[in-house]
């Protein structure tokens, strides 16, 4: 048959598989390359800060038990197999919901997708065992998103469909990464997907039960991604076309496939994660809580806190910068200027605590798409067993504590179970009054005790690289924020982000899995 003649779905795989694995080195685009590290730096820090959370330490000590290998445990010295090494990583990456989120297509289409969580576990842990070069590692995971992300977007997946596309397309985009580091070729990539797609799977169902194994999909993933590429050079083979072929991937996990767009541009458009998270929660939830955020500063000042220099902004985590909008609503902004008229000149009040913040609430409305209140986000809120997972997942909590705070970050989520932030959750009141097509907007409607009602819209929540993206500045501040919580002393913090940017010219991985574990690790 004649090239000109075969459909996009007959020549899917041979097409992804020749550009992962054939790809000449050096011919990546630079901006991609500069996309990929920015998302291993988020990611990483992601992983430094997942150690606090319950259960990961009898994760990693299971995926220890599996023997030990050439690839390090992020934030530690323990060496581990390179599959145990990549689960662990991609859990303690996924635990607080803050790595990089949301695939794009070649032509700006976008899907939720969590893909560097477990492409950047498997790039380092690979990168290890292969004697990578920062480069290369770049390169790889350059390749290896933008095949998963294409997958993603061409899939026609929904989010409240049932499936978790973390443990789909990411194992199909984490070996073209492993593989790529192997030195596969295009035949022998397709020999690995045909392994890895046998074990392609996972479900929303723990996120719907704020169970912890919410993470497992991602990490399952990249440990499955690595056995396949492992299998492969071992010589096993799975159908001759496992992504396009009858009950292949398409097939399996792809209600709404559509090849051509898996194809558009491929070569020059490279697709990817899309959204770099200020804040540690699920992405649906983001619009509410920017909103929330924008009104804490005329919270304050509703609580006689004293401002000096102007009006209080809510901040883009570890950064001291504002939210983008400015802080709060003209509305707020008056409300600021009535109170900060009203106060008596002399000393500064003392800060506000959370009881007295709350008690300046009478009473919150979020306002969302029937969609977003129907869905895992949009249930009352209840700690439960793991209220950390519970409190990622849920608006009235992240709404809460943005209200309260100004921001969401891990230590909160750790503290979900008991305080000020919890109980006021209990009074947030959702409402399905937007438009079923006003995808990540959110209205919070807050009532302060003395009646005035103070409003904030957001349509396009900060972290989007198109619409409102976090500088690179703003990301290496977050990743300072985590490297602290996971132990770091504030300079060692500074060392290991050093050892991250060195990464495009690094010649191996070693200096900087030094560089991440901090003293007594």
């Amino acid at each position: 048959m004649e090239a000109a003649t075969l459909t996009a779905r007959e020549i899917l795989t041979d097409s992804l598989a020749r550009h992962a694995a054939g790809t000449p080195a050096g011919a990546v685009p630079a901006e991609a390359l500069e996309r990929a590290h920015l998302r291993v730096i988020d990611s990483v820090g992601c992983a430094l800060a997942g150690h606090l959370a319950p259960g990961l330490t009898g994760l990693v000590d299971t995926a220890a038990s599996w023997g030990a290998g050439p690839a390090t445990v992020i934030g530690t010295t323990r060496a581990l197999s390179v599959r145990g090494a990549a689960l662990a990583n991609a859990a303690l990456t996924r635990a607080f919901d803050f790595e990089p989120v949301s695939a794009e297509g070649p032509g700006g289409e976008e899907v939720a997708a969590h893909l560097s969580g477990t492409s950047v576990p498997v790039a380092l842990a690979e990168g290890q065992r292969r004697g990578a070069t920062g480069a290369q590692v770049l390169e790889a995971l350059a390749l290896g998103d933008d095949v998963a992300a294409r997958l993603a977007v061409g899939s026609g997946f929904d989010v409240y469909s049932g499936q978790d596309n973390t443990g789909t397309v990411n194992v199909v985009g984490a070996a073209a990464v492993a593989g790529r580091l192997a030195g596969l070729s295009p035949e022998a990539l397709v020999a690995a997907w045909g392994v890895a797609v046998q074990r392609a799977g996972g479900s929303v169902a723990p996120i719907f039960a704020d169970a912890p194994s919410f993470r497992l999909p991602m990490a399952f993933a990249a440990e499955s991604a690595v056995t396949a590429v492992e299998l492969a050079e071992a010589g096993w083979v799975g159908e001759p076309d496992p992504l396009a072929g009858r009950f292949g991937f398409l097939d399996r996990f792809c209600p709404g496939a559509n090849p051509e767009l898996m194809l558009a541009g491929l070569g020059e458009v490279y697709c990817a994660d899309r959204v770099i998270k200020p804040w540690s929660s699920c992405r649906a939830s983001h619009p509410s809580l920017e909103a929330a955020a924008r009104l804490h500063g005329a919270l304050l000042l509703a609580a006689g806190a004293s401002v000096t220099g102007g009006m209080p902004d809510a901040a883009v985590p570890g950064t001291g910068a504002p939210v983008a909008g400015g802080g709060a609503t003209t509305a707020a902004h008056a409300a600021a200027a009535s109170a900060a008229a009203a106060r008596v000149a002399g000393a500064p009040a003392p800060a506000p605590t959370l009881g007295e913040l709350s008690a300046q609430v009478e009473r919150v409305v979020v306002h969302v798409t029937p969609r977003t209140a129907a869905g895992f986000v949009g249930t009352p809120w209840e700690p439960g067993d793991w209220p950390e997972v519970a409190a990622a997942f849920s608006i009235p909590f992240t709404t809460a504590a943005a209200l309260l705070t100004g921001t969401l970050l891990p230590r909160t989520l750790l503290g979900a179970a008991e305080g000020e932030v919890g109980a006021l959750a209990r009074r947030v009141e959702l409402l399905p009054s937007l438009a079923p097509d006003e995808y990540l907007t959110a209205e919070v409607e807050l009532t302060l005790a003395d009646g005035r009602v103070l409003r904030e819209r957001v349509d396009a929540p900060l972290g989007d690289r198109h619409h409102s993206p976090l500088s690179a500045a703003d990301v290496h501040a977050k990743f300072l924020a985590n490297a602290e919580l996971g132990g770091h002393s504030p300079a060692s913090a500074r060392a290991a982000l050093d050892a991250l940017l060195a990464l495009p010219t690094a010649a191996s991985l070693n200096d900087l899995f030094a560089a991440l574990a901090p003293a007594g690790a």
